[in-house]
Parts: structure tokens; sequence; C-alpha cells
């Protein structure tokens, strides 16, 4: 399942949502937008931060889609190395802490 997808239904979930009708109905989307981003269209910065919220998983989730939705090998890698200086910084944070 693409993370989008899980994405979309983890926001369901967390929502008490059964459909992609409701969900969409919360971001003020049309149906048909969410039936793309399930397709694997892009998904605007502002609709991918409300679905990181509604869900409640971790934000470096948007990363995630960002690097599976990317167009070019160049793309990715700046997604994925992203991905990987902000863990870097949350395990530097976890040590501090400790």
């Amino acid at each position: 399942m693409s993370r989008i997808n899980h994405l979309i239904d983890a926001a369901q979930q967390a929502c008490g949502l059964t459909s992609d009708n409701q969900l969409a109905g919360k971001l003020k989307v049309s149906r048909s937008a969410v039936s793309v981003w399930r397709k694997g269209g892009k998904i605007t910065d502002e609709h991918l931060a409300a679905l990181v919220e509604l869900s409640k998983v971790d934000p470096s989730e948007a990363i995630k889609v960002r690097a599976e939705q990317a167009s070019s090998k160049a793309e990715i890698r700046l997604w994925n190395h992203m991905l990987t200086r902000l863990a870097s910084a949350a395990m530097l944070g976890v040590m501090y802490i400790m």
C-alpha cells in the first residue's frame, strides 16, 4: 500500500470516518481529489499537512509521501536525505534528554 493511502486510511480511522467522501468533506475537497491522491496523483502541501494532523502520525510521514511521489531520482535523493537528517536530529535530541 502506498504511503498516501496509508495516511488517508489513518486519517479516516482517527476521525471515525468510514469513507473517502466523508474525509473529503472534512478536508473541504472533492471526493475526486481524494481518489486522485489514492491513485498516485499529487497532493498539495496544505492537504498533506492536514492529513498528517488529522491522522496524528509522525510528521515525518509527509516527507515519506513526498519521496514516494517524487518524479526524479534527484528528488527522491533529496527527500530521503532530509528524512535521514531529521531522524539523526531526533536521535541527538533523545540522547540529549537522557
